[in-house]
């Protein structure tokens, strides 16, 4: 079982992720040395129990991210087929009008959000050197030398 203050800490680290900065913020630490600040924190994060509850409260706080996480991609989706036509625009009961609205930018914008949430998209840079890009490993080196001296 932890202390008032151990479970404070635990919430504190898991809010800021710095062990010091927990510390700070559950006990009285103000005329403290950093060091010694440090310190106690270390011998905190080594406390069996403490570390115990920490992997608790960031699992608790890992699991809510991938609903909040899969609900963001499902409004996204939601909104690429009501953007294209793929779903009734609902009246103020939610029964379909029976009109469709079609609204191409809204459905790029959402894929693009979900394409980049899934990694589908990366930057690319094109690096061209010019007239370098034909010269052996050897040539470049020789060029080098001759512009240094």
């Amino acid at each position: 079982m932890l202390t008032a203050k151990q479970e404070k800490f635990c919430l504190a680290y898991v809010q800021t992720g710095n062990a010091s900065e927990a510390y700070r913020q559950t006990y009285s630490a103000s005329r403290m040395k950093d060091t010694s600040i440090y310190v106690n924190a270390s011998k905190l994060m080594a406390d069996a129990k403490v570390t115990q509850r920490i992997a608790e409260l960031r699992k608790g706080v890992s699991d809510r991210v991938e609903t909040d996480r899969a609900f963001v991609i499902g409004q996204l989706v939601e909104n690429v087929r009501m953007a294209k036509q793929a779903v009734p625009v609902l009246d103020n009961e939610g029964n379909p009008t029976g009109e469709y609205r079609q609204n191409l930018n809204a459905a790029n914008r959402a894929l693009a959000l979900i394409g980049k949430e899934l990694g589908m998209f990366v930057e690319r840079k094109e690096i061209r050197t010019g007239l370098l890009d034909g010269l052996s490993h050897d040539e470049l080196k020789a060029l080098e030398q001759a512009l240094l001296h």
